[in-house]
């Protein structure tokens, strides 16, 4: 996940967009906080300490969750729910598949 933001963040920069407006909102610092985590979260599964694993489907949740946030602060209603839709039809179908 957290190489898909680095991305994100280096092909918006190649195209000229400023992120200084971006890290001014409140709603990407959930996010980046969440990001912190999973980070920890695997370097401690990495060095073999799994007492956090429990803890991954909460943490997984509320990172979902956090999105939300930037949904509602940028209002992006209509595009939000479109992309919710095919994530839920890609899901059927990925089961099916299986």
């Amino acid at each position: 996940m957290v190489e898909v933001i680095v991305i994100e963040l280096v092909i918006a920069k190649l195209k000229g967009y400023k992120l200084r407006p971006l890290f001014r909102h409140w709603p990407i610092y959930l996010i980046l906080i969440f990001e912190l985590v999973y980070i920890f979260l695997q370097i401690s599964i990495f060095n073999k300490d799994y007492d956090f694993i429990k803890y991954t489907s909460i943490i997984k949740s509320l990172y979902l969750c956090s999105y939300l946030a930037l949904i509602i602060y940028f209002k992006l209603y209509k595009s939000a729910i479109i992309g919710s839709l095919f994530i839920f039809f890609g899901s059927i179908l990925n089961k099916i598949a299986i």
